[in-house]
């Protein structure tokens, strides 16, 4: 009975570290194929940091982890349980981000929205035709 319960709690764990590693993935490509080619920033800790490497140059995942130590001692004061979880969410993400940054000059998502148009004239009509 204990060795199950006990095989329970490592696959509980298991299934928050992959979940952490997918998450953090998919932040990474997101911040590194969206925000920062087109200049964007997002909220919170990351928008400060997206800040600072867009007037600074300094790497947005290293930039977070020195910007979330007030909030680190905050979360380790009151929630332990929580404060492990956003620190290990916070240092794989952060490895992301900055291991993706190549990814920058990779993705032109702002070309697929725009669909150039062209006017036609047929028999007296305009009318638009993508091309």
């Amino acid at each position: 009975m204990y060795r199950i319960k006990r095989l329970d709690k490592v696959i509980v764990i298991f299934q928050k570290l992959m979940a952490t590693i997918i998450g953090s993935l998919l932040l990474g490509i997101g911040v590194n194929g969206f925000l920062v080619p087109n200049h964007l920033i997002d909220g919170g800790i990351l928008g400060i940091a997206l800040i600072l490497h867009y007037f600074f140059h300094f790497q947005t995942g290293m930039t977070m982890v020195p910007l979330s130590v007030p909030i680190c001692i905050f979360a380790s004061l009151n929630e332990r349980g929580y404060f492990f979880s956003s620190l290990q969410g916070l240092l794989i993400s952060s490895l992301f981000i900055d291991l993706l940054a190549p990814l920058r000059n990779q993705f032109f998502v702002s070309h697929l929205g725009s669909i150039s148009r062209r006017r036609h004239h047929w028999n007296g009509y305009w009318f638009n035709a993508p091309i």
